[in-house]
């Protein structure tokens, strides 16, 4: 059994698959296995996977999708793959220092923790892309943290997934497929079934921030705007089946309430016109309320302290009841008012 093992989705990355390749197949933790697994790549990227599965034979698996279906659907491949003790994502267009899983590892072992968290930083989109691999030689001493006792680490806690190492007994969920912000629905029930963490407070994980990236491609606001009611309906089941208690439900609620306004302010400052996006948010609110009720209401004196600001601008929406078919029907008429509204911007 491996002690580690670093599942990366690929998909057209070509120009930055070698930096990302190189950097997790060097690291000094030997015994990891790496499963990059492509997602259906147009460009050269099943060639890169092909050239460094011949460099790195015994530690490199590759795996591809049939037919392009998102990073959720190929992180929940490399689940069913693994084999390591602990579990860490990569995206396959970013970059990480050569000691991040040992320092990690080292950490869970040491403090005797199912889940280590660390700090990332931004980098520009070609950044580090033809320099030396790096070391992170900082001492910055780490601290555990309770997710429990003190919400706020929960609510402080970047939903990504690709800054964290979890043990492998602790997945015994998946990434919601064919959505984005799915990081959301797999990382927060785990942050809340672990209840406790190991943060290492290094930077380890560069994240490069591509203008063509989906999270970051502003035409597809249909998707933006839609998707996060599926994460969040989805992150409430996952509460559920882990059996969560109150504690943990109430604060898995409160971040299920905060997605939800992030994607309303979204919409505060899509450039379109002020009469469209008011309807837009009227009917967004809608739904919403209809699957959460007290979404405009935080149950936790922490995340009021820190979410409350955002209530503030839609407080002028009434709550309006509606019954399964006006729910439908308000559902169906938002998703083509924002189709419209999408493809009338490009």
């Amino acid at each position: 059994m491996p002690k580690v093992s670093v599942i990366i989705p690929c998909y057209n990355t070509a120009n930055f698959l070698p930096t990302c390749l190189n950097s997790v197949c060097n690291q000094t933790l030997k015994d990891i296995e790496v499963l990059a697994i492509d997602d259906h790549s147009t460009d050269h990227t099943k060639d890169i996977l092909k050239q460094y599965q011949k460099k790195y034979p015994k530690k490199l698996k590759t795996y591809s999708l049939e037919e392009k279906t998102g990073a959720s659907a190929a992180r929940n491949l490399g689940l069913e793959k693994a084999d390591g003790e602990f579990i860490g994502f990569v995206d396959s267009d970013d970059v990480i220092s050569l000691n991040m899983y040992e320092d990690y590892y080292t950490a869970a072992k040491k403090e005797e923790m199912c889940l280590v968290t660390g700090t990332f930083k931004n980098i520009k989109e070609h950044q580090f892309l033809h320099q030396e691999t790096f070391l992170n030689r900082t001492q910055k001493e780490g601290k555990r943290i309770d997710f429990l006792q003190d919400p706020e680490n929960f609510f402080a806690e970047a939903p990504a997934c690709w800054n964290k190492l979890f043990s492998h007994d602790l997945i015994n969920i998946k990434f919601l497929e064919g959505k984005i912000f799915e990081d959301a629905s797999f990382t927060y029930p785990l942050l809340l079934k672990a209840k406790q963490a190991f943060d290492i407070k290094r930077v380890h994980y560069y994240y490069r921030r591509r203008t063509g990236s989906v999270t970051r491609n502003n035409k597809t606001p249909t998707i933006k705007i839609l998707d996060m009611l599926d994460v969040t309906i989805y992150m409430k089941k996952l509460g559920h089946n882990l059996h969560f208690d109150s504690q943990q439900m109430t604060l898995l609620e409160d971040i299920i309430k905060e997605r939800l306004l992030i994607t309303l302010e979204y919409v505060k400052i899509w450039p379109i016109d002020e009469k469209a996006k008011y309807q837009v948010m009227k009917n967004l609110i809608k739904i919403y309320q209809y699957n959460f009720p007290d979404f405009q209401q935080f149950n936790t004196q922490t995340a009021r302290f820190l979410y409350n600001y955002m209530l503030v601008s839609f407080k002028e929406f009434p709550y309006e009841s509606l019954d399964q078919k006006e729910y439908e029907e308000c559902y169906e008429n938002t998703l083509k008012l924002v189709k419209s509204l999408s493809t009338s911007r490009e």
